[in-house]
């Protein structure tokens, strides 16, 4: 009898389970939600924005989704724990964000400058125009080249 009681409780909390899940909507006024965690949502156009339709074999698409959905719920709980624990000074982090943020601009920035210089063609004549303008600059001061070499006898013995 105790047996088919908690097997009673054990069915009812599943269903009251299912009743809850069931009713929660799978879609808000963003888009669809993919994973839930806490006060956080992972949204399936975020999701679309990060998957490498182009590159990644369909096979393994369940295998990248399921991958990444695991690391998000992984990283917003160790996000959580860490809002928690960590001191007010250690949750002010505008100053470094500034400052992430103006060395990430840099780098784009320099990245797209250098892009656009090496993008520019060159053609044969322009090289060589330039070699023959600037022979100081491809004169060499040292040997590049080092030899050793050794004499055999004409008759060997």
């Amino acid at each position: 009898m105790i047996v088919k009681g908690k097997i009673f409780l054990l069915f009812t909390g599943l269903l009251v389970i299912l009743v809850y899940s069931c009713d929660k909507p799978l879609n808000n006024d963003k888009g669809r939600i993919i994973a839930e965690t806490k006060d956080k949502v992972l949204l399936e156009s975020e999701l679309q924005k990060v998957y490498p339709y182009e590159s990644i074999d369909p096979k393994d698409s369940i295998q990248f989704v399921s991958n990444y959905i695991v690391k998000w719920i992984k990283q917003q709980l160790l996000v959580s724990e860490a809002e928690k624990n960590l001191s007010a000074e250690d949750l002010d982090l505008h100053l470094e964000l500034e400052k992430y943020r103006q060395e990430l601009l840099i780098h784009k920035f320099r990245q797209l400058k250098s892009e656009q210089i090496l993008n520019k063609n060159i053609s044969a004549n322009q090289i060589e125009n330039y070699y023959n303008n600037n022979l100081h600059l491809f004169l060499l001061n040292n040997s590049v080249v080092q030899v050793k070499y050794i004499i055999f006898p004409n008759e060997v013995n």
